[in-house]
């Protein structure tokens, strides 16, 4: 095949990768994650102004259901819990939630040490997309060379790379922010592969740096492979 053309479909396969859209936190997926805590009997919290409720959705992709599992962070003026379920599903259908780690206070400072890498104001990965994957440039058909002193006829053209990263498996991590009168949420999905690849880009080492952190406070590790030995594995009684 024509080298020019080989490189045109790669380009245009590119092009289409790159602008594919990219889910964010919709109306619908916060309905969706509404409906799963209804059934987990978690309700929506009551907070004065200097309170602040953080939920982390798991999400492993080659298991069943929205989610299967959930940290929740309370914070209050003088006292940080924490609490921990994991979530059973039935395939598709939900069955049913456990508190595996009831509200346990720790430190006030863990809070604090989570605020500083922007726990409370972390934009989501889809905004980081051009980042991640930036748009490639289109290639250049080939129209310069010159021949060596060998007698062979070396071409000259631009070279198009594509950098894109794309991860169709992992783990999709969703923080909600509840406080008094607000509520925002935003999620990443793999962020520690994607921080290897992109090293430059801050926010995906701050979520990774969030989600160790998170899962330290009940003495874990963001473990995809234990995880999915774990959720497998996983029988309520």
């Amino acid at each position: 095949m024509n080298r020019f053309v080989l490189a045109t479909i790669l380009f245009l396969m590119t092009q289409l990768a790159w602008a594919s859209p990219v889910r964010d936190d919709s109306a619908m997926v916060t309905a969706r994650f509404d409906s799963l805590a209804t059934k987990m009997r978690i309700r929506k919290p009551d907070l004065k102004s200097d309170e602040y409720q953080v939920r982390l959705w798991v999400s492993i992709s080659i298991a069943y259901g929205t989610a299967q599992k959930l940290f929740v962070l309370d914070k209050k003026p003088n006292r940080f819990l924490v609490s921990e379920y994991l979530i059973g599903w039935n395939e598709h259908a939900y069955r049913k939630a456990k508190r595996i780690k009831n509200r346990a206070e720790i430190d006030t400072a863990l809070w604090q040490k989570l605020l500083a890498d922007d726990l409370l104001t972390l934009p989501s990965q889809a905004t980081l997309r051009d980042q991640i994957s930036p748009k490639p440039r289109p290639p250049v058909p080939l129209t310069a060379g010159n021949l060596t002193t060998d007698g062979e006829f070396v071409v000259k053209a631009h070279r198009t790379e594509s950098r894109g990263v794309m991860i169709s498996d992992g783990t999709t991590y969703r923080f909600e922010i509840f406080t008094t009168n607000s509520r925002r949420a935003y999620s990443y999905h793999s962020p520690e592969t994607y921080a290897r690849a992109r090293p430059e880009i801050v926010e995906l080492q701050k979520a990774t740096s969030l989600l160790k952190q998170v899962y330290a406070l009940f003495g874990e590790q963001p473990d995809v492979f234990s995880g999915r030995r774990k959720y497998r594995n996983f029988i309520l009684s």
